[in-house]
């Protein structure tokens, strides 16, 4: 029984493949660009790119199981392939944005919120796991703290409650080995709130060489962020990211629901990275770009990035276009309609850490 990991060059999908291998459990890694992904010895890897169906027989031959990010573009064409193929489970790697009151129009919640209904309507078991802010957003912060020291923020005052990509990957091998964890879903994040500024700190400790944050107006954040997402997206993650100016991130346990153990502190996580964060690392950065398809709203600070703290990705524009594209006409509006008619600047009612179907 293959498990097939998908995203394979992200750090989620990486540390997934590590730990299925520490259990020795057999595994599949997918991507579009799987050449590039630097895989575990013996692993073998194979293009998937869910918009090219002629890309699933391969991918899912001998599979039963899935870990999947989330991408509603030709998802229902690959389910089907998949229940053809005798999949039995997918573990989705959405997002926290799918699950907060009023997300659904907005086009980063949509996103996800069509991935999730496509995989519970494929009759497939399914397991969601719903992240907030990925930690390794903060690497987009890394060519500023090598050449100079310095992080570019217009919010260095905006809190997150960023997840190791490790304590993602954790909870998702559960769900794939353990089947109390189907018709599931679990909503992750660190086990603090903290602003970047106090994040910014983290690093510079971990590093040993001190960073600081250097205010830049809101209008430059747009610029740099519409640079990577396009200007109808930079205008909801800007408008959000000064709604969360001075709030407290929520913080849920559900990391340690599954796992028994609590989430790995961003102090732990920036001394991980401290190396890419150091000097320059195309694999930290590349697999940063690989992980936007998981978390989809917070940015860790800088323009580049898009998770705006509800789980997005790191930054980036191509899987940004790829998002436009795929959310639902329905969906589609403009930033000052998404943000009168829906609230979307609003900090969400905590949803509880675990939902069960």
């Amino acid at each position: 029984m293959t498990i097939l990991v998908t995203g394979a060059r992200g750090h989620v999908s990486a540390a997934v493949l590590r730990e299925l291998l520490e259990r020795g459990e057999p595994v599949r890694a997918a991507g579009r660009k799987p050449q590039e992904a630097r895989l575990p010895e013996g692993v073998p890897a194979v293009r998937l790119d869910l918009s090219d169906p002629t890309t699933f027989e391969a991918a899912l031959d001998g599979v039963r199981k899935v870990f999947l990010y989330a991408e509603p573009a030709g998802i229902g064409a690959f389910l089907d392939a998949a229940r053809a193929a005798g999949v039995e489970h997918i573990v989705l790697l959405s997002s926290q944005s799918a699950g907060e009151k009023r997300a659904e129009p907005n086009a980063i919640g949509a996103f996800h919120i069509a991935a999730e209904q496509a995989l519970i309507a494929s009759g497939i078991d399914w397991t969601i796991v719903r992240p907030g802010a990925f930690a390794t957003n903060a690497l987009q912060w890394a060519p500023s703290i090598r050449a100079d020291g310095v992080v570019l923020s217009a919010f260095p005052n905006t809190h997150n409650s960023p997840v190791h990509e490790r304590d993602i990957a954790a909870v998702a091998v559960q769900a794939l080995l353990n089947e109390a964890h189907r018709k599931a879903t679990y909503h992750l994040t660190g086990p603090e709130s903290l602003s970047e500024e106090q994040m910014v700190e983290l690093i510079a400790h971990a590093i040993g060489k001190p960073v600081r944050i250097k205010p830049i107006s809101r209008e430059e954040e747009l610029a740099r962020t519409a640079r990577s997402t396009g200007p109808e997206i930079a205008d909801v993650l800007i408008a959000y990211r000064a709604a969360g100016d001075g709030v407290p991130a929520e913080v849920h346990d559900g990391v340690r629901e599954v796992t028994g153990r609590p989430a790995v502190p961003f102090s732990q996580w920036a001394k991980d990275h401290a190396a890419e964060l150091r000097k320059p690392s195309s694999r930290g950065e590349a697999t940063a770009r690989e992980d936007r398809h998981a978390s989809r709203r917070r940015p860790a600070g800088t323009g580049g990035s898009v998770d705006h703290g509800r789980g997005l990705a790191d930054g980036g524009g191509g899987d940004l276009q790829r998002l436009a594209a795929a959310v639902p006409d329905s969906h589609r509006a403009g930033p000052a309609q998404l943000l009168r008619q829906r609230g979307i600047c609003r900090r969400p009612t905590p949803s509880p850490a675990v939902q069960r179907s």
